[in-house]
């Protein structure tokens, strides 16, 4: 259980470190910024034009069996959209995410990475 717990409290460890440490904003801001900005594209022109071709798909259909189709469409429409958002932050992430790992461990320390971690161990710390 507490273990549980101690993780339940890490982000706000991690907002704490954020504060007290300005340097990380950026490897923090930038690929927020960068899911906003292809999350936005992403259900800005390929939800309208789901919306589009389900209309199109379900035109002609009884009225109960097209509010039916529409409803699981639509569903599908979001997780799908949903997931080739995941998929496009984890690439456009993922140059930050060994920044994010590496740099609060060596903070602590006070040493530089390279003096102080091996590549394996980085790379341990980054998975």
């Amino acid at each position: 259980m507490y273990a549980f717990l101690r993780g339940a409290g890490c982000p706000w460890r991690a907002i704490r470190l954020l504060v007290r440490q300005p340097a990380l904003w950026r490897y923090v801001a930038i690929p927020v910024g960068l899911n906003l900005l292809v999350g936005v594209v992403l259900y800005a022109t390929l939800l309208l034009a789901g919306f589009r071709f389900i209309a199109m798909l379900v035109e002609g259909w009884p009225a109960w069996i097209a509010w039916l189709l529409r409803g699981l469409l639509v569903i599908t429409l979001f997780v799908t959209l949903g997931y080739v958002l995941v998929r496009f932050g984890v690439v456009l992430g993922a140059p930050f995410y060994r920044k994010n790992a590496v740099k609060p461990c060596t903070l602590g320390q006070g040493y530089k990475a390279h003096a102080v971690l091996s590549s394996q161990t980085c790379d341990k710390i980054a998975v």
